[in-house]
């Protein structure tokens, strides 16, 4: 699978096949499906109730010019000529930058910074992020069911459902995401508890994080 968003009222999957030639292994064809599934779909759509946690980011002005060191060089994220031609007003940050601050701060939250409990990964890119703006991450926390009792349940990893904000234009950076924690080990130390959101937590929240990572 290629991609796969939201449309209202349905979902578009985007697959791609390659045909590779046998024994060279040369690419021969690229064919790719859009296939349109219909029906309210809300994959990790967050529950109806306040963030179990929020924590913020304020990127700096070079964060894309330091992330290029990373090896992803396109001239989209430093060359303000190649911004400006796609209609935007300055080079704008990766977005596996933005990605990785988010998953960042589910880490720190839920599971001790330890990044061997991540398991699994799942967002949707919704809107672009400029250089110095403030990411703000909300995370709700779905746990594994009990085991019935009796039963030697294999432990199921905890899912935190989370979505970031571009704090200075109110605008959904990351939606539908979602990542899988492993228990943490035997013995390892338990994760400090994610700090509580604010009773108005739903939506990004003005002013910039007391700190930075």
């Amino acid at each position: 699978m290629v991609t796969s968003a939201g449309r209202g009222s349905g979902l578009v999957v985007v697959l791609r096949t390659v045909t590779t030639e046998e024994g060279s292994g040369r690419e021969v064809a690229v064919n790719e499906f859009t296939t349109f599934v219909k029906g309210k779909l809300a994959a990790n759509e967050p529950p109806p109730r306040a963030p179990d946690a929020v924590a913020s980011f304020a990127t700096s002005p070079d964060q894309a010019a330091l992330y290029r060191l990373s090896g992803d060089y396109n001239p989209l994220h430093i060359d303000p000529r190649v911004s400006a031609r796609v209609g935007f007003p300055q080079p704008i940050l990766h977005g596996l930058c933005s990605l990785g601050v988010s998953v960042l701060l589910v880490l720190r939250a839920f599971a001790g910074d330890d990044p061997a409990r991540l398991k699994s990964l799942k967002v949707r890119f919704s809107r672009h992020v400029l250089p110095g703006e403030t990411l703000r991450v909300e995370m709700w926390e779905e746990r594994p069911p009990p085991a019935e009792a009796g039963v030697e349940a294999e432990a199921a990893p905890n899912k935190i459902i989370f979505r970031t904000w571009v704090v200075e234009r109110r605008e959904l950076a990351i939606a539908g995401a979602a990542v899988e924690l492993r228990p943490p080990a035997p013995g390892a130390q338990a994760a400090p508890a994610a700090s509580a959101a604010p009773a108005n937590g739903a939506g990004p929240a003005a002013g910039r994080p007391a700190s930075r990572l």
